[in-house]
C-alpha cells in the first residue's frame, strides 16, 4: 500500500501531524479561492441589477435638400 512505500508507519508523531496539517491546508486553499470568486461574482451581479439602462437613441439623418 502507499503508506508502506513512503514509510509512514515508522515516522514520528510530529511528522505525521505535519503531513495531516499540510494536507488540510492544501485542501483549504482551492476551496477558499472558489468561495472568494463566487462571492465576488455575486456581489458584482448585485450592483448591475438595480441600474436602469439608458434607451438607445436612433439618430436621424437630415436630408440637405428637404
Amino acid at each position: 500500500m502507499a503508506h508502506d512505500v513512503f514509510g509512514l508507519p515508522s515516522e514520528s508523531h510530529e511528522i505525521l501531524s505535519l503531513a495531516v496539517v499540510n494536507g488540510a491546508l492544501l485542501l483549504l486553499v482551492p476551496v477558499a479561492l472558489v468561495s472568494y470568486l463566487c462571492w465576488r461574482d455575486r456581489r458584482r451581479a448585485g450592483k448591475s441589477i438595480g441600474m436602469p439602462r439608458r434607451p438607445r437613441r436612433a439618430r436621424r439623418q437630415r436630408r440637405a435638400g428637404s
